[in-house]
């Protein structure tokens, strides 16, 4: 069980279990169920039998937009692909105020 402010979020491989820890909450406060999770800070949520999948797609797209880089070009990675790490690497340093 998550709370949240305001929110409930409730969670169980049982259909039953869930519908009993509804009710008893029902019991003691008022409240209203708003049924699947589609969206809770900042992570959507798809559910499916069996499967649930959970997305921050539209968070990445906001903050993208924030800064203004909707159109910057991606990379999937910012490292060189199947780079070799030692201990006694002599390559320069790294500014790690550029990262």
């Amino acid at each position: 069980m998550v709370i949240y402010v305001d929110g409930l979020i409730i969670t169980s491989s049982s259909a039953d279990l869930i519908q009993e820890e509804q009710d008893s909450l029902c019991n003691a406060f008022e409240m209203t169920d708003l049924g699947f999770l589609h969206f809770c800070l900042g992570i959507e949520v798809w559910q499916q039998p069996n499967k649930i999948f959970i997305s921050q797609a539209k968070y990445a797209s906001k903050l993208l937009q924030k800064f203004r880089m909707e159109e910057c070009n991606p990379n999937k990675t910012p490292m060189e692909a199947n780079l070799k790490l030692t201990n006694d690497d002599k390559s320069e340093v790294v500014n790690e105020l550029f990262y």
